[in-house]
Protein backbone atom coordinates (compact mmCIF):
# COMPACT_ATOMS: atom_id res chain seq x y z
CA UNK A 1 0.00 0.00 0.00
CA UNK A 2 1.22 3.63 -0.90
CA UNK A 3 0.58 4.87 2.47
CA UNK A 4 2.07 2.07 4.84
CA UNK A 5 -0.52 3.00 6.86
CA UNK A 6 0.92 2.26 10.71
CA UNK A 7 -1.29 -0.64 12.06
CA UNK A 8 0.20 -1.64 14.86
CA UNK A 9 -1.17 -1.95 18.71
CA UNK A 10 -0.78 1.81 19.16
CA UNK A 11 -2.70 2.86 16.46
CA UNK A 12 -5.71 0.10 16.58
CA UNK A 13 -8.73 2.29 16.15
CA UNK A 14 -7.38 5.38 15.78
CA UNK A 15 -9.04 7.49 13.24
CA UNK A 16 -6.14 9.23 11.61
CA UNK A 17 -4.80 10.00 7.89
CA UNK A 18 -1.78 10.64 5.91
CA UNK A 19 -1.62 14.88 4.82
CA UNK A 20 0.63 17.35 3.67
CA UNK A 21 3.76 17.04 2.09
CA UNK A 22 3.57 13.68 1.12
CA UNK A 23 0.22 13.25 -0.35
CA UNK A 24 0.67 16.15 -2.87
CA UNK A 25 4.60 14.53 -3.58
CA UNK A 26 3.01 11.34 -4.65
CA UNK A 27 0.53 13.11 -6.96
CA UNK A 28 3.93 14.42 -8.43
CA UNK A 29 5.90 11.59 -8.50
CA UNK A 30 8.33 13.32 -6.37
CA UNK A 31 9.79 11.09 -3.39
CA UNK A 32 9.43 12.44 -0.06
CA UNK A 33 10.12 10.04 3.33
CA UNK A 34 9.12 12.49 5.79
CA UNK A 35 5.31 11.55 6.52
CA UNK A 36 2.56 13.55 8.56
CA UNK A 37 -0.25 12.49 10.27
CA UNK A 38 -3.43 13.85 11.09
CA UNK A 39 -5.72 12.26 13.89
CA UNK A 40 -9.19 13.02 14.28
CA UNK A 41 -11.76 12.23 17.21
CA UNK A 42 -9.11 12.49 19.62
CA UNK A 43 -7.52 13.87 22.83
CA UNK A 44 -4.12 14.39 24.43
CA UNK A 45 -4.84 11.96 27.29
CA UNK A 46 -6.21 8.86 24.76
CA UNK A 47 -2.74 9.15 22.55
CA UNK A 48 -0.42 9.53 25.71
CA UNK A 49 -2.35 6.40 27.23
CA UNK A 50 -1.85 4.57 23.81
CA UNK A 51 1.81 5.13 24.11
CA UNK A 52 2.40 8.00 21.94
CA UNK A 53 5.24 10.58 22.98
CA UNK A 54 3.61 13.98 23.60
CA UNK A 55 6.31 16.54 21.67
CA UNK A 56 3.95 19.77 21.17
CA UNK A 57 4.54 22.78 22.87
CA UNK A 58 1.48 25.15 21.41
CA UNK A 59 -0.51 22.31 20.29
CA UNK A 60 -0.75 18.68 20.58
CA UNK A 61 1.96 16.57 18.68
CA UNK A 62 3.02 13.33 18.68
CA UNK A 63 5.63 10.58 18.04
CA UNK A 64 4.86 7.26 17.08
CA UNK A 65 6.74 4.49 19.61
CA UNK A 66 8.01 3.20 17.44
CA UNK A 67 8.20 4.89 13.71
CA UNK A 68 8.59 8.14 15.62
CA UNK A 69 6.60 9.95 12.64
CA UNK A 70 4.77 13.11 14.13
CA UNK A 71 0.84 12.72 14.58
CA UNK A 72 -0.92 15.58 15.13
CA UNK A 73 -4.61 15.89 16.33
CA UNK A 74 -7.26 17.80 14.44
CA UNK A 75 -7.10 21.37 15.67
CA UNK A 76 -8.27 24.86 14.26
CA UNK A 77 -6.69 28.60 14.73
CA UNK A 78 -7.86 31.74 15.20
CA UNK A 79 -5.73 35.38 14.75
CA UNK A 80 -5.62 36.96 18.03
CA UNK A 81 -2.26 39.29 18.12
CA UNK A 82 0.52 40.34 15.64
CA UNK A 83 3.03 38.51 13.76
CA UNK A 84 2.59 34.88 12.75
CA UNK A 85 2.59 33.35 16.46
CA UNK A 86 -0.28 35.51 17.24
CA UNK A 87 -3.05 32.37 17.31
CA UNK A 88 -4.96 31.00 19.98
CA UNK A 89 -4.72 26.87 18.79
CA UNK A 90 -8.44 25.03 19.50
CA UNK A 91 -7.80 20.84 19.30
CA UNK A 92 -11.26 18.69 20.29
CA UNK A 93 -12.51 15.53 19.14
CA UNK A 94 -15.30 17.63 17.35
CA UNK A 95 -12.87 18.92 15.11
CA UNK A 96 -13.46 17.45 11.98
CA UNK A 97 -10.46 16.47 9.17
CA UNK A 98 -12.13 19.47 6.88
CA UNK A 99 -11.72 22.05 9.63
CA UNK A 100 -8.45 21.54 10.10
CA UNK A 101 -7.30 21.53 6.22
CA UNK A 102 -9.09 24.84 6.12
CA UNK A 103 -6.05 26.41 8.52
CA UNK A 104 -3.54 25.39 5.99
CA UNK A 105 -1.91 27.67 3.30
CA UNK A 106 -1.88 26.31 -0.08
CA UNK A 107 -4.52 24.28 -1.25
CA UNK A 108 -1.98 21.21 -2.80
CA UNK A 109 -1.02 20.86 0.82
CA UNK A 110 -4.16 20.87 2.11
CA UNK A 111 -5.17 16.87 1.09
CA UNK A 112 -5.65 13.68 2.61
CA UNK A 113 -5.62 9.97 2.17
CA UNK A 114 -7.15 7.40 4.03
CA UNK A 115 -5.83 3.73 4.74
CA UNK A 116 -8.02 2.79 1.88
CA UNK A 117 -5.98 5.68 -0.03
CA UNK A 118 -9.00 7.71 -0.55
CA UNK A 119 -8.24 10.76 -1.65
CA UNK A 120 -9.99 13.66 1.05
CA UNK A 121 -9.99 17.08 -1.17
CA UNK A 122 -12.19 19.81 0.31
CA UNK A 123 -10.43 22.87 -1.50
CA UNK A 124 -9.62 21.18 -4.92
CA UNK A 125 -5.19 20.99 -4.26
CA UNK A 126 -5.66 18.12 -6.56
CA UNK A 127 -6.47 20.14 -9.59
CA UNK A 128 -4.87 22.93 -8.57
CA UNK A 129 -1.72 20.47 -8.31
CA UNK A 130 -2.63 19.47 -11.78
CA UNK A 131 -3.08 23.13 -13.53
CA UNK A 132 0.26 23.95 -11.71
CA UNK A 133 -0.79 26.72 -9.44
CA UNK A 134 -0.35 27.53 -5.94
CA UNK A 135 -3.41 29.06 -4.65
CA UNK A 136 -4.37 29.74 -1.08
CA UNK A 137 -7.12 27.77 0.96
CA UNK A 138 -8.88 30.38 2.14
CA UNK A 139 -8.75 34.11 3.25
CA UNK A 140 -7.01 33.21 6.66
CA UNK A 141 -4.35 33.48 4.89
CA UNK A 142 -3.51 36.49 5.13
CA UNK A 143 -3.71 35.99 9.12
CA UNK A 144 0.20 34.65 8.74
CA UNK A 145 3.12 36.50 7.54
CA UNK A 146 4.77 33.61 7.41
CA UNK A 147 3.21 32.16 4.32
CA UNK A 148 4.40 35.14 1.98
CA UNK A 149 7.87 33.35 2.62
CA UNK A 150 6.52 29.66 1.81
CA UNK A 151 4.23 30.77 -1.18
CA UNK A 152 7.55 32.05 -2.72
CA UNK A 153 9.62 28.51 -1.23
CA UNK A 154 7.07 26.37 -2.98
CA UNK A 155 7.25 28.27 -5.87
CA UNK A 156 11.45 27.75 -5.66
CA UNK A 157 10.18 23.99 -5.01
CA UNK A 158 7.97 23.51 -7.63
CA UNK A 159 9.06 26.24 -10.22
CA UNK A 160 10.55 24.09 -12.35
CA UNK A 161 7.44 21.99 -12.94
CA UNK A 162 5.53 24.76 -14.45
CA UNK A 163 4.07 25.71 -11.14
CA UNK A 164 3.18 29.52 -10.90
CA UNK A 165 2.01 31.57 -7.85
CA UNK A 166 -2.24 32.63 -8.29
CA UNK A 167 -3.29 36.35 -9.26
CA UNK A 168 -5.56 36.15 -5.87
CA UNK A 169 -2.95 34.62 -3.95
CA UNK A 170 -0.27 37.19 -5.21
CA UNK A 171 -3.16 39.70 -3.73
CA UNK A 172 -3.04 38.74 -0.73
CA UNK A 173 0.54 38.48 -0.09
CA UNK A 174 0.69 41.94 -1.46
CA UNK A 175 -1.95 42.92 1.50
CA UNK A 176 0.33 41.15 3.81
CA UNK A 177 3.15 42.84 3.16
CA UNK A 178 1.58 46.55 2.84
CA UNK A 179 -0.17 45.76 6.68
CA UNK A 180 3.54 45.68 7.67
CA UNK A 181 3.05 41.90 9.47
CA UNK A 182 6.25 41.08 7.70
CA UNK A 183 8.34 43.31 10.43
CA UNK A 184 6.92 40.62 12.79
CA UNK A 185 8.34 37.91 11.54
CA UNK A 186 11.97 36.60 14.02
CA UNK A 187 15.23 36.59 11.48
CA UNK A 188 15.79 33.31 12.51
CA UNK A 189 12.45 32.08 10.53
CA UNK A 190 13.26 34.09 7.26
CA UNK A 191 16.83 32.83 7.39
CA UNK A 192 15.14 28.91 7.51
CA UNK A 193 13.07 29.79 4.44
CA UNK A 194 16.26 30.97 3.09
CA UNK A 195 18.05 27.79 3.50
CA UNK A 196 15.12 25.89 2.45
CA UNK A 197 14.79 27.78 -0.98
CA UNK A 198 18.52 27.35 -1.34
CA UNK A 199 17.63 23.57 -1.36
CA UNK A 200 15.01 24.07 -3.65
CA UNK A 201 15.76 22.91 -7.74
CA UNK A 202 14.71 26.81 -8.47
CA UNK A 203 16.14 28.48 -6.04
CA UNK A 204 15.66 31.78 -8.01
CA UNK A 205 12.18 31.86 -7.83
CA UNK A 206 12.49 32.79 -4.45
CA UNK A 207 13.13 35.66 -5.07
CA UNK A 208 11.04 36.10 -8.17
CA UNK A 209 7.94 35.59 -5.94
CA UNK A 210 9.01 37.49 -2.78
CA UNK A 211 9.69 40.36 -5.60
CA UNK A 212 5.51 39.96 -7.01
CA UNK A 213 4.19 40.57 -4.02
CA UNK A 214 6.84 43.32 -2.58
CA UNK A 215 8.40 41.05 0.36
CA UNK A 216 11.61 41.24 -0.93
CA UNK A 217 12.17 44.95 -0.63
CA UNK A 218 11.17 44.44 3.21
CA UNK A 219 12.14 41.15 3.51
CA UNK A 220 16.10 41.29 1.72
CA UNK A 221 16.42 44.81 1.07
CA UNK A 222 20.28 44.55 0.07
CA UNK A 223 19.03 41.77 -2.95
CA UNK A 224 16.18 44.38 -3.86
CA UNK A 225 18.23 46.60 -4.46
CA UNK A 226 19.92 45.26 -7.47
CA UNK A 227 16.58 45.31 -9.77
CA UNK A 228 16.64 49.25 -9.62
CA UNK A 229 20.51 49.64 -9.96
CA UNK A 230 21.57 46.82 -11.98
CA UNK A 231 25.42 47.30 -13.29
CA UNK A 232 25.33 48.45 -17.16
CA UNK A 233 26.44 44.80 -18.40
CA UNK A 234 23.75 43.20 -16.72
CA UNK A 235 20.54 41.78 -18.26
CA UNK A 236 17.34 44.03 -18.10
CA UNK A 237 15.23 44.22 -14.93
CA UNK A 238 12.37 41.62 -15.40
CA UNK A 239 14.20 38.96 -17.84
CA UNK A 240 15.05 35.49 -16.84
CA UNK A 241 18.77 36.34 -17.91
CA UNK A 242 19.23 39.04 -14.77
CA UNK A 243 22.59 38.17 -13.48
CA UNK A 244 21.18 37.26 -9.93
CA UNK A 245 18.69 34.94 -10.99
CA UNK A 246 20.71 33.45 -13.59
CA UNK A 247 23.43 32.31 -11.24
CA UNK A 248 21.15 30.58 -8.60
CA UNK A 249 19.27 29.33 -11.66
CA UNK A 250 22.41 27.89 -11.87
CA UNK A 251 23.37 26.81 -8.73
CA UNK A 252 19.90 25.12 -8.47
CA UNK A 253 20.73 22.93 -11.63
CA UNK A 254 24.32 22.18 -9.95
CA UNK A 255 22.48 20.76 -6.91
CA UNK A 256 24.86 23.01 -4.62
CA UNK A 257 25.11 23.18 -0.94
CA UNK A 258 23.08 25.60 0.51
CA UNK A 259 26.25 27.52 1.62
CA UNK A 260 27.60 27.59 -2.20
CA UNK A 261 24.35 28.91 -2.85
CA UNK A 262 24.55 31.74 -0.47
CA UNK A 263 27.98 32.43 -1.51
CA UNK A 264 26.35 33.07 -5.38
CA UNK A 265 23.82 35.19 -3.63
CA UNK A 266 26.67 37.19 -2.25
CA UNK A 267 28.63 37.30 -5.45
CA UNK A 268 25.68 39.39 -6.48
CA UNK A 269 26.03 42.70 -4.00
CA UNK A 270 29.12 44.07 -5.65
CA UNK A 271 28.61 46.24 -8.63
CA UNK A 272 31.02 44.96 -11.56
CA UNK A 273 31.33 46.58 -15.82
CA UNK A 274 33.52 45.14 -18.02
CA UNK A 275 36.81 46.39 -19.15
CA UNK A 276 38.73 45.16 -22.13
CA UNK A 277 36.39 42.32 -22.46
CA UNK A 278 37.21 41.25 -18.86
CA UNK A 279 34.71 41.45 -15.52
CA UNK A 280 36.25 44.50 -13.07
CA UNK A 281 34.97 45.59 -10.21
CA UNK A 282 36.58 48.73 -7.95
CA UNK A 283 38.02 48.71 -4.13
CA UNK A 284 34.81 51.01 -3.59
CA UNK A 285 32.41 48.57 -5.16
CA UNK A 286 33.76 45.95 -2.96
CA UNK A 287 33.42 47.92 0.10
CA UNK A 288 30.05 48.56 -0.64
CA UNK A 289 29.26 45.00 -1.07
CA UNK A 290 30.50 43.71 2.10
CA UNK A 291 28.55 46.58 3.82
CA UNK A 292 25.49 45.59 2.39
CA UNK A 293 26.02 42.04 3.33
CA UNK A 294 27.08 42.70 7.19
CA UNK A 295 24.34 44.50 7.43
CA UNK A 296 21.76 41.29 5.98
CA UNK A 297 24.25 38.84 8.30
CA UNK A 298 23.75 40.76 11.56
CA UNK A 299 19.89 40.96 10.82
CA UNK A 300 19.00 37.92 10.11
CA UNK A 301 21.67 36.22 12.62
CA UNK A 302 23.57 34.40 9.65
CA UNK A 303 26.18 31.68 10.81
CA UNK A 304 29.61 32.84 10.72
CA UNK A 305 30.72 30.31 8.52
CA UNK A 306 28.15 31.55 5.86
CA UNK A 307 28.60 35.27 6.49
CA UNK A 308 32.56 34.10 6.13
CA UNK A 309 32.57 32.36 2.71
CA UNK A 310 30.39 35.58 1.48
CA UNK A 311 32.76 37.83 2.81
CA UNK A 312 35.36 36.24 0.56
CA UNK A 313 33.22 36.33 -2.37
CA UNK A 314 32.64 39.98 -2.65
CA UNK A 315 36.08 40.28 -2.20
CA UNK A 316 37.76 37.86 -4.68
CA UNK A 317 35.20 36.23 -6.84
CA UNK A 318 36.60 37.75 -10.14
CA UNK A 319 39.66 36.49 -9.62
CA UNK A 320 38.62 32.88 -10.14
CA UNK A 321 38.81 34.03 -13.70
CA UNK A 322 42.21 34.51 -13.95
CA UNK A 323 43.27 32.05 -11.85
CA UNK A 324 46.34 30.77 -13.67
CA UNK A 325 47.52 34.50 -14.79
CA UNK A 326 47.32 35.72 -11.46
CA UNK A 327 51.18 36.65 -10.38
CA UNK A 328 52.72 33.86 -7.77
CA UNK A 329 52.33 36.27 -4.76
CA UNK A 330 49.19 37.04 -5.79
CA UNK A 331 47.78 33.71 -5.77
CA UNK A 332 49.23 32.64 -2.73
CA UNK A 333 47.63 36.24 -1.15
CA UNK A 334 44.48 34.58 -2.40
CA UNK A 335 45.02 31.02 -0.85
CA UNK A 336 45.98 32.71 2.69
CA UNK A 337 42.91 34.94 2.81
CA UNK A 338 41.22 32.05 1.75
CA UNK A 339 42.69 30.03 4.57
CA UNK A 340 43.37 27.57 1.43
CA UNK A 341 46.24 26.27 3.46
CA UNK A 342 44.15 25.00 6.39
CA UNK A 343 40.93 24.82 5.35
CA UNK A 344 40.56 23.19 1.52
CA UNK A 345 36.76 22.68 1.92
CA UNK A 346 36.14 26.45 2.64
CA UNK A 347 38.21 27.25 -0.43
CA UNK A 348 36.52 24.65 -2.64
CA UNK A 349 32.82 26.16 -1.68
CA UNK A 350 34.46 29.58 -2.69
CA UNK A 351 35.62 27.98 -5.90
CA UNK A 352 32.60 26.28 -6.83
CA UNK A 353 30.21 29.55 -6.01
CA UNK A 354 32.77 31.86 -7.61
CA UNK A 355 32.62 29.47 -10.98
CA UNK A 356 28.69 29.23 -10.95
CA UNK A 357 27.97 33.19 -10.59
CA UNK A 358 30.94 34.11 -13.63
CA UNK A 359 29.16 30.95 -15.60
CA UNK A 360 26.20 33.22 -15.27
CA UNK A 361 27.53 36.27 -16.51
CA UNK A 362 29.74 35.10 -19.71
CA UNK A 363 27.16 31.76 -20.01
CA UNK A 364 30.32 30.17 -20.44
CA UNK A 365 32.52 28.04 -18.41
CA UNK A 366 35.82 28.08 -20.44
CA UNK A 367 37.74 29.87 -17.73
CA UNK A 368 41.09 28.57 -16.76
CA UNK A 369 40.12 25.39 -17.93
CA UNK A 370 38.11 24.50 -14.94
CA UNK A 371 39.47 26.50 -11.83
CA UNK A 372 38.31 23.76 -9.53
CA UNK A 373 40.87 21.35 -11.40
CA UNK A 374 43.43 23.83 -11.54
CA UNK A 375 43.28 24.72 -7.52
CA UNK A 376 42.75 20.98 -6.88
CA UNK A 377 46.41 20.26 -8.58
CA UNK A 378 48.13 23.40 -7.17
CA UNK A 379 46.66 22.89 -4.11
CA UNK A 380 47.79 19.22 -3.85
CA UNK A 381 51.59 20.41 -5.06
CA UNK A 382 51.25 22.69 -2.36
CA UNK A 383 50.84 20.31 0.35
CA UNK A 384 53.84 17.95 -1.11
CA UNK A 385 56.68 21.03 0.14
CA UNK A 386 58.44 19.83 2.58
CA UNK A 387 58.34 22.37 5.87
CA UNK A 388 59.74 19.60 8.27
CA UNK A 389 63.48 21.32 8.40
CA UNK A 390 62.29 24.67 9.21
CA UNK A 391 61.66 24.06 12.84
CA UNK A 392 65.82 22.77 12.84
CA UNK A 393 66.92 26.33 11.24
CA UNK A 394 68.14 28.90 13.69
CA UNK A 395 65.73 31.51 12.19
CA UNK A 396 63.75 34.14 14.17
CA UNK A 397 60.47 33.32 14.60
CA UNK A 398 59.09 35.86 12.42
CA UNK A 399 61.17 34.91 9.67
CA UNK A 400 59.63 31.30 9.78
CA UNK A 401 57.20 32.44 8.62
CA UNK A 402 58.55 34.27 5.89
CA UNK A 403 60.21 30.96 5.09
CA UNK A 404 57.31 29.43 4.53
CA UNK A 405 55.54 31.70 2.74
CA UNK A 406 58.81 32.02 0.38
CA UNK A 407 58.80 28.46 -0.44
CA UNK A 408 55.29 28.37 -1.31
CA UNK A 409 55.56 31.17 -3.50
CA UNK A 410 58.13 29.11 -5.00
CA UNK A 411 55.91 26.62 -5.30
CA UNK A 412 53.75 28.08 -7.41
CA UNK A 413 55.77 29.77 -9.67
CA UNK A 414 57.41 26.43 -10.28
CA UNK A 415 53.86 24.94 -10.87
CA UNK A 416 52.38 23.55 -14.25
CA UNK A 417 49.22 22.80 -14.98
CA UNK A 418 49.13 20.65 -17.74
Amino acid sequence: MLTSFPNDKYTEGLEYYLVGGAVRDHYLGIPNSDRDWLVISSTPEEMQARGFIPVGKDFPVFLHPKTKEEFALARTERKVARGYNGFNVWTSPDVTIEEDLKRRDLTINAMALDESEKLIDPFNGLSDLRKGYLRHVSTAFVEDPLRVLRTARFLAKLGNLGFSICEETLSIMSQIVLSDELAALPPERIWQELLRAFKSPRPDLFFVGLRQCGGLQQLLPEFDELFSKVSTNAPPEGTANHILFESLKLAGDRNGEPIVMFGVLCASLVRISTHNNQWVTSRTEIERGITRLISFCARLAVPNSFKNLGLMMCRHHLKVATFSSLEPHELYLLLKDLDGFRNTRKMFQFIMASEIYLNSLTHSSDYDNSPSDYMKKLHNRLTMIDLSDIGKLTLPPAQIGEEVQRRRIAAIAAFQYY
